[in-house]
């Protein structure tokens, strides 16, 4: 059943030729400056001064690292219904393969800060998915990326934990007995994104994995540690194993 609006209707609206938004396959979706800075220096990335969906909060640069271009969009807006609509954009624009990054909560204090996971299954607990996915169900990232993803990291000795998850719109709503519930199904992180990324690349037919840093615990009370060296280190290391990852993809589409 066809949508009643696609950003390629939105284009056609603006006058703007699909070709002049085209972009490579392989795509990384990004909202940490730290990392945003570690990648784009690293793969020599500028920005497009044109993006046509484009918006003060939003932007794309476009890198190459070991021969595999890529573009990587940043933003400094978080949730769902935001990555479900940047994915609809940059999928139109070729986007097909998605690498995310961010950061995330982890109901286990035991997982050290900066601790990096990798969610291989998600409990919809937002609004976005159920447009893209029957409800009740969880998401799931590609099998491919996952696997291509662990398999960089044991070749660089950095340590991926796979995690079940759980995405919320609420981030002021994380209550106790909800915690509590998620923590006896085995959900180890948290995050605003995970399971809308993975559903619209479902619905869509792209390939997407997601890397998260733990930056926090969701205990009672709360411990945050977005200052913290494991923090700053776990950053590093997501950004080096994202360009590794990105150095193995396929060509092609």
């Amino acid at each position: 059943m066809r949508e009643i609006i696609t950003p390629l209707d939105l284009l056609k609206h603006e006058g703007v030729p699909p070709e002049r938004v085209a972009m490579p396959p392989n795509v990384v979706m990004c909202h940490q400056p730290p990392l945003v800075k570690a990648i784009s220096e690293r793969a020599g990335a500028k920005p497009r001064p044109d993006w046509p969906f484009q918006n003060e909060p939003y932007s794309v640069v476009d890198g190459s690292y070991r021969g595999v271009p890529f573009s990587m969009f940043i933003s400094r807006i978080t949730g769902a219904p935001a990555a479900a609509l940047r994915i609809e954009e940059l999928g139109a624009a070729g986007g097909r393969r998605f690498i995310g990054v961010n950061a995330v909560g982890s109901l286990d204090a035991g997982l050290p800060l900066g601790s990096l996971v990798v969610p291989i299954l998600c409990y919809r607990d937002e609004g976005t998915s159920s447009h893209y996915l029957p409800c009740g169900g969880p998401a799931v990232p590609s099998d491919f990326m996952v696997r291509l993803m662990l398999d960089t990291a044991r070749d660089l000795g950095i340590t991926v934990t796979r995690t079940h998850h759980w995405t919320t719109d609420g981030l002021y709503r994380e209550l106790k007995p909800q915690v509590d519930y998620y923590r006896r199904l085995g959900v180890v992180s948290v995050d605003m994104e995970t399971s809308a990324m993975y559903a619209v690349c479902w619905l869509r037919g792209f390939q997407a994995v997601n890397l998260g840093v733990v930056c926090n615990y969701v205990t009672d009370p709360w411990k945050p540690a977005y200052l913290d060296e494991g923090f700053a280190n776990g950053l590093k290391a997501a950004a080096e194993l994202v360009l590794e990852t990105l150095a193995r993809l396929p060509e092609g589409k």
